[in-house]
């Protein structure tokens, strides 16, 4: 059977704010899939998890490159002291 989150449910998987998700919709990263007769818009699990998971991996990937900048750094630093200045 098929799941469907809420907009306070997403926000919490994908670790925003319920807002940052209306704005994902509006932008068209994240589709809404049903809306109840109240109006709620909901969103299929397997599709926010997926945009979850692809979010860690951007932000995993983000975080490595940063680190390599400062080793990038820090050599240049050891091999130059006064960063090519005098």
């Amino acid at each position: 059977m098929e799941m469907f989150l809420s907009v306070a449910d997403a926000a919490r998987i994908l670790g925003v704010t319920p807002q940052t998700v209306r704005l994902m919709v509006r932008r068209g990263t994240l589709a809404v899939e049903a809306k109840t007769v109240g109006g709620i818009q909901l969103f299929r699990a397997n599709q926010v998890e997926r945009l979850a998971l692809a979010r860690q991996e951007r932000v995993r990937r983000t975080w490595a490159m940063a680190q390599l900048d400062v080793e990038t750094l820090r050599r240049t630093d050891m091999e130059d002291p006064h960063g090519g200045h005098p």
